[in-house]
Formats: structure tokens, C-alpha cells, sequence
């Protein structure tokens, strides 16, 4: 190899070494939290958000899971790897009840109402339609909240009797 090509290997070589580097993670590296999580699934399937939960163990990586009410009237269940920001189908379609009031203004609400960070959620039909909502609050106790779907209404979650 002539002088001439070791020298140009060798800008080419810096010049490379400059530029910037991306990661697989839209984000800039920054892993999505629920709210995204939720957000990048309600952005890419057609229906409503009605449920999710932070999942950051159980032997995967951190995700979350989302479930969306379908235009179909189906339910479809998603995992949302947060850091790669890859949706995966958890479960096939399943039947569940529409609500007036979507998941994440319950969300929302509950975090506004509370000063805390939504940590799961959930829709549950009986005996009214409601949100589930599991919030950490600013000392890192976990509190239970109850939206109601038709009114948006949120309080203290009351265990049934």
C-alpha cells in the first residue's frame, strides 16, 4: 500500500470517528416512561389506550404493558420494551367494555390530584365502569385510586365487601 492510501484511510478513519453516534433508542438513550409507553402505542394501533402498568422486573428488561381497545371493540395486549421502544403483541384480542372517559386523562387526573407518578393502571367493568390506579407517591408510598370511566370522578380506592 502507497503512502497516498495510508493517508487517506487514516482521514477517512477520523473523519468517521467524529461523527455522532445513535443509539437503537429513539429517545437518546433515555428509557419511555408509562405515559410514553402509553402514548407510542395510542400513536401506532387505531383504538383507545385502556390500560398500563410499569413492569421493570420479572426477568425481561424494563417494559411496560399497555392494553388498547381496538375500533373492532376487541382488546389488544402490547409490551413496550423501554428502552428500545419496541412494541410487542402480549396476548391475542380479547372482549372488554368501552369507557367515556380514556385511560390517560384518568391518568392525568390522578397524577395532578395526587402530585405523584402513575404507576399502573387499569380498566374494570364491575361493579361500574372505573380506572384502577396505582400512584407512587412523593415519599415512595404506592397509593390506590378509583376514576370513574362515565364521570372522570377520582378517589381513595375502597376495597369491595
Amino acid at each position: 500500500m502507497n503512502r497516498f492510501n495510508r493517508t487517506a484511510i487514516a482521514a477517512a478513519a477520523m473523519a468517521l470517528a467524529t461523527l455522532p453516534t445513535f443509539s437503537a433508542n429513539p429517545a437518546n438513550s433515555r428509557p419511555l416512561d408509562l405515559a410514553q409507553a402509553m402514548e407510542l402505542v395510542a400513536n401506532t394501533y387505531p383504538g383507545r389506550v385502556i390500560a398500563g402498568q410499569a413492569d421493570p422486573v420479572g426477568g425481561d428488561r424494563s417494559h411496560h404493558h399497555v392494553d388498547v381497545l381496538l375500533t373492532s371493540g376487541r382488546v389488544a395486549k402490547f409490551d413496550v420494551d423501554a428502552v428500545t421502544h419496541r412494541i410487542y403483541n402480549r396476548l391475542p384480542p380479547e372482549d372488554a367494555p368501552a369507557s367515556a372517559v380514556s385511560i390517560g386523562d384518568a391518568i392525568k387526573k390522578v397524577e395532578a390530584q395526587t402530585k405523584g407518578r402513575v404507576v399502573s393502571a387499569e380498566f374494570d367493568s364491575d361493579p361500574a365502569p372505573h380506572y384502577h390506579v396505582a400512584v407512587r407517591l412523593a415519599k415512595g408510598k404506592v397509593a390506590r385510586m378509583d376514576v370513574d370511566a362515565t364521570t372522570g370522578i377520582a378517589r381513595t380506592h375502597a376495597p369491595r365487601t
